[in-house]
């Protein structure tokens, strides 16, 4: 399925940030092991952080809506009820374009 492909590149791309936050707080940690001033490297790794959560957010955004999009196609709503084309398009268009649009 072409959507899991896109997903997994969402996420590898999260995680490549994250990974990138989590190292840059061992290079705090060396710092302040070390008695060295660590308030540039700390800085450093409060920007990363920043950068790793904007990206994981938008991750789980982009996975929420194609959840959402995906749903419409089922035959019944969440709820038990027969799903109709308009309730379809409604939840795909919310989906697209709704506040979990990334």
């Amino acid at each position: 399925m072409e959507a899991t492909k896109v997903l997994a590149q969402y996420w590898r791309r999260a995680e490549a940030v994250w990974e990138l936050a989590e190292a840059a707080d061992a290079k705090v940690a060396d710092a302040k092991q070390q008695g060295i001033d660590a308030r540039g490297v700390a800085a450093a790794a409060r920007a990363a952080w920043a950068k790793a959560t904007v990206q994981f957010e938008q991750t789980e955004r982009v996975e929420s809506a194609w959840g959402r999009a995906h749903a419409a196609f089922e035959l019944f709503t969440s709820d038990g009820r027969l799903n109709d084309r308009a309730r379809a398009v409604a939840e795909i268009t919310e989906a697209v374009s709704g506040p979990d649009r990334p």
